[in-house]
């Protein structure tokens, strides 16, 4: 990526976080967890999670972890030059301790997929997830999730009831209105609150369908 593009990439996330995180309002703190996702495969959604995260470890005396909970198609580890195990997968079967697991990138620590399983449903299912969930809680000040497409497959799904709020990532151009609001719904039935939208790679216009307050 181009030194300028990579200024107005890190200046757009920390937009985000500014908007979600320091509020003025004493009474609103912004989101100790939260979940990323799209309603389909390629909306950047991986790419908007290191973005957000990196720019929430940044912040002074801050402890965030991020997450890789994408088990069908994980690529936070190869985007920070990680190693995918030990991780998420092998901390809920109990193949590894959290502490084993977690990497550094910088300042941000991250939790990668860990080892692949042929039915990423499973590891995702039950106790240890929510028990993982609550003991990273007590550890960092902010959690970021990496999860699949809402439309796609079930994990964001699984994951959303345990998270404070849902960031939705849309692609300019991409998206279709539909889908955007069957993401929404999806996350809502799921019994998550959508905190935003983040629109991933517009050029020189927004659509004209989010400027919709119903959407």
């Amino acid at each position: 990526m181009a030194k300028r593009s990579l200024e107005v990439a890190e200046e757009c996330f920390r937009s985000v976080r500014d908007r979600l995180y320091l509020a003025p309002s004493a009474e609103n703190r912004g989101p100790q967890t939260m979940l990323l996702t799209g309603a389909g495969a390629g909306d950047g959604t991986s790419t908007a999670a290191v973005g957000l995260a990196k720019s929430l470890a940044a912040l002074n005396g801050k402890k965030t972890v991020l997450v890789d909970a994408n088990l069908w198609a994980p690529t936070i580890h190869d985007s920070l030059s990680l190693n995918r195990m030990p991780g998420l997968t092998d901390v809920l079967t109990n193949a590894s301790s959290t502490t084993d697991a977690v990497q550094l990138s910088g300042s941000l620590s991250v939790l990668a997929a860990g080892s692949h399983h042929a039915d990423p449903v499973v590891p995702l299912t039950g106790i240890p997830l929510s028990e993982l969930i609550e003991e990273l809680k007590e550890i960092f000040d902010y959690l970021v999730i990496d999860s699949p497409p809402v439309l796609h497959c079930v994990g964001a799904q699984m994951l959303a009831p345990y998270v404070d709020c849902v960031l939705l990532v849309i692609e300019s151009d991409k998206t279709r209105l539909q889908a955007a609001q069957k993401a929404r719904d999806t996350i809502q039935r799921a019994g998550a609150t959508v905190c935003g939208v983040l629109l991933n790679r517009y050029s020189s216009h927004v659509p004209g369908w989010l400027m919709r307050p119903d959407v």
